[in-house]
């Protein structure tokens, strides 16, 4: 294995302030700053439940692809979390599947972008009753609102993530945009971390490939598994990266994105590789905004599994994302019935990411795509 390693994905931290009013993104939206975009979500299921204290036992409907904390956000606020699950070979809800499993305890949908795929939240309303007491929340862990693509007013909650690796990384901090004034709920007050600027500093330092391909091999730490892990608390954000997230929003939004742009023409001409958000005319689709990672699907596991041990021989940052379905996650074993969403499964078994973060440049992009095509030759 390489020694250099490219990480999946993050950008360097801007340890600075800036003028821009980050509120003014969220023209028709009340915000409530939390430490995490899972407290995020969970804030927007408590704030629901406390709108509805006639349905006893809500439920949540998530996509059985996905974090595990979209379930631990669920199980904070009280609701039982029901796995819907997508469509073939997209991240989308199987709108069937979905409809069938509406009932009168539902009182949530998490509309997931994936990786800068939005869902489709006018599809997923379109499907219920017009008098419907089931919130939508929109749940933009891996996105954030971009120059030409703002915050739309279609979900009634949208919650953001700044943790480490996401499209604003601050190592930590989660935003929800409520479309109507909050019902006053108790949140504990922001505990400031001392040790963070010193974070931000070493995390950015380890972004390089030569500190973070050793860091990687180092026992017991085990970057980039995903397991589930209940939520404690609701807390509001620590004011030092809330201090500087408008600079780092200033920065996501000069962005260019001429690393998905050489992805997208390399792989409309190599017919084994199917890109979600992309047409096999090379033509984005209406859901696609600015990616995290640059998803690829491959014909299956054993081929998805070949082309990423090649990939991460080489050290480039390919990764298998969250890896299985949600029934099948550490942590969450035994409360899903896996057989219940084969397209989900099919999907984590397929799913190769590709890094288009600041620290790509063309000639790692070069040999991710011709290590990429060696592998399915």
């Amino acid at each position: 294995m390489s020694w250099a390693v490219y990480p999946p994905a993050g950008n360097p931290v801007v340890l600075r302030s800036s003028g821009l009013d980050v509120a003014s993104l969220f023209p028709a939206h009340h915000l409530v700053w939390l430490q995490s975009g899972t407290a995020a979500l969970a804030w927007c299921l408590c704030q629901h439940r406390l709108r509805h204290p006639e349905v006893a036992h809500p439920e949540v409907l998530i996509p059985a692809y996905g974090c595990p904390d979209l379930v631990a956000a669920a199980d904070y606020a009280g609701y039982t979390p029901r796995l819907v699950d997508l469509a073939e070979g997209t991240s989308e809800y199987d709108a069937a599947a979905l409809l069938a499993t509406v009932n009168e305890s539902t009182l949530a949908i998490l509309a997931v972008n994936f990786l800068g795929l939005a869902a489709n939240v006018s599809a997923i309303r379109a499907l219920l009753p017009e008098a419907s007491s089931i919130a939508i929340i929109e749940d933009n862990a891996q996105w954030f609102p971009e120059p030409d693509r703002p915050a739309t007013t279609e979900a009634d909650y949208l919650t953001f993530s700044f943790g480490r690796g996401k499209a604003i990384g601050l190592l930590g901090g989660g935003l929800v945009a409520a479309r109507v004034q909050p019902v006053p709920m108790d949140v504990l007050a922001p505990v400031t971390d001392k040790r963070w600027p010193i974070k931000a500093r070493l995390y950015n330092a380890l972004l390089h490939p030569a500190l973070y391909g050793p860091v990687t091999r180092l026992p017991g730490l085990s970057l980039g598994q995903t397991r589930y892990h209940a939520l404690e608390r609701l807390m509001a954000m620590d004011p030092q990266p809330k201090g500087v997230l408008a600079a780092n929003v200033e920065r996501y939004q000069q962005f260019d994105t001429w690393r998905e742009t050489c992805f997208d023409e390399a792989f409309t001409a190599i017919s084994a590789v199917q890109v979600p958000g992309l047409t096999t005319q090379g033509r984005h689709t209406a859901n696609r905004g600015r990616l995290l990672r640059y998803p690829v699907l491959l014909a299956n596991r054993e081929q998805r599994d070949a082309a990423l041990a090649s990939l991460t021989q080489a050290g480039l940052g390919a990764t298998a994302m969250y890896r299985h379905a949600l029934p099948d996650i550490d942590g969450l074993e035994g409360r899903f019935d896996s057989s219940r969403v084969p397209n989900a499964r099919q999907f984590a078994d397929r799913l190769i990411t590709l890094p288009v973060h600041v620290g790509i440049n063309r000639p790692v992009i070069e040999r991710i795509i011709n290590t990429l095509s060696r592998a399915l030759d």
